[in-house]
């Protein structure tokens, strides 16, 4: 009778220590807008989008994984009133890591903008929040003085992509940005001289801004 009780409480330790190293764990997360890719290299990590953007992805990384895991994603609006809603079983993987993602669609609908946040639930279990910000589209300083496509430009809304966007102080410092972007891009065509004095501004923080993102 010992023996069998020691068998099955073995073979219970056994299952239970199965369960335990199988069990689903994310072990990174980010915002993007680019379309993740299924060989699980990270996309370009991004906490700010544009209401032009087409969607916003919440990629994930996680190891572990047992038949009927799944992850929710919550998406909430400035008001905190849910949005929308995502749910996907993790695709089959080659340990040790797999990835998935979930989104919600951006353009061409009429999405307010402003702070917005994402819950992530594996099995029904809240994990984590992730904060991301939609921006209106309005007239941008940068782009007045540089132009769309210039290499200035293009350095400072990849400074705004990847390393402000990333932090909350970064945020407000985007919100504020878009908050008074009207306003000074009307100012710049109103008074030349001021148009040069930002422009030299501009230029004077550009070494220091590259140096960040390189």
């Amino acid at each position: 009778m010992k023996i069998k009780t020691f068998i099955a409480s073995i073979l219970l330790l056994g299952i239970a220590l199965i369960n335990f190293s199988e069990a689903l764990v994310i072990n990174e997360h980010l915002m993007t807008k680019e379309n993740p890719s299924e060989n699980c290299i990270p996309p370009t990590s991004t906490n700010s989008f544009s209401i032009d953007d087409e969607r916003a992805y919440s990629w994930l990384l996680f190891s572990g994984f047992m038949s009927g895991d799944r992850i929710d994603w919550e998406f909430y609006a400035p008001n905190n009133i849910l949005y929308d809603t995502y749910a996907a079983v993790p695709p089959p993987f080659q340990p040790p890591q797999g990835c998935t993602w979930g989104w919600m669609q951006i353009s061409p609908f009429d999405v307010p903008a402003g702070n917005w946040h994402i819950d992530v639930y594996v099995n029904n279990v809240y994990e984590f929040t992730e904060n991301f910000t939609i921006t209106p589209e309005s007239p941008c300083p940068a782009k007045e003085i540089y132009g769309e496509y210039a290499i200035e430009t293009e350095l400072l809304r990849y400074f705004r992509d990847t390393v402000l966007s990333n932090t909350p102080v970064g945020q407000e410092i985007i919100r504020i940005y878009y908050e008074w972007s009207s306003a000074i891009v009307k100012a710049m065509e109103e008074d030349e001289e001021f148009r040069g004095e930002l422009k030299e501004i501009i230029d004077g923080l550009l070494p220091m801004i590259r140096g960040l993102v390189e």
